[in-house]
């Protein structure tokens, strides 16, 4: 089993690391406050709307990363990505909604002549603060790490991408010439010759043909 050495954290990791505990602190402070009619009430994070609830479990989940790399339990992980780039990740989306929610959350109503207004209290300005912050010391801790963007590691079709070499395909052998089709007349053959029959040769000198005696 996995043990932690609080003497591992150190650089950056301290400040991610510590920022998710600041978090967890900070999600009782009150996070969103309501006045009207003379009357103000404030809720914490626990009560505020979902988006801030998703931008806190974002942050502390990056430094819940940060101490599982530490304590080597990700050693045998196989990762979509390096550990300080889902670090980066998911501290800077937590970021961006913390800070989108913050401009849309001031409202402000009149009801019967009075007027209630809602808005941020100190504990989501502090936790904009820590995830800010957090994501700052994340991206440092991607920059020294030599990791990659997912683009970079597959060639990201950029000027420096070379395409893949291939073998030549192989020669293929010569085909055979087509055979002669025998309904096909043939042009260059020459015509056979006429048979001739030849005369017997002369009989010997002083022998006697034996051919038959025509006269007396």
């Amino acid at each position: 089993m996995a043990s932690f050495d609080i003497n591992k954290v150190q650089g950056n990791d301290r400040f991610i690391a510590g920022g998710a505990v600041a978090l967890i602190v900070l999600s009782f402070l009150p996070w969103y406050a309501f006045s009207g009619a003379g009357h103000s009430s404030s809720v914490s994070m626990w009560h505020a709307y979902g988006w801030n609830k998703l931008a806190w479990f974002l942050a502390v989940a990056a430094g819940a990363i940060v101490i599982a790399r530490l304590m080597g339990a990700l050693d045998s992980v196989n990762l979509p990505a390096g550990v300080n780039l889902i670090t980066l990740a998911l501290s800077g989306l937590a970021t961006l909604i913390f800070l989108l929610r913050l401009v849309t959350s001031f409202k402000s109503e009149s009801i019967f002549g009075v007027t209630l207004s809602a808005h941020p209290s100190i504990g989501w300005y502090l936790g904009l603060l820590v995830s800010a912050a957090m994501t700052y010391f994340a991206f440092l801790n991607f920059q020294s790490s030599g990791e990659q963007l997912p683009s970079q590691l597959s060639g990201g079709g950029g000027p420096s991408a070379t395409p893949p070499s291939y073998p030549p395909p192989p020669m293929n052998p010569a085909a055979p010439p087509p055979a002669p089709n025998p309904m096909t007349p043939q042009t260059n053959v020459a015509p056979p010759t006429e048979f001739i029959p030849q005369p017997p040769p002369p009989p010997p000198a002083g022998q006697d043909p034996g051919y038959p005696k025509t006269g007396p």
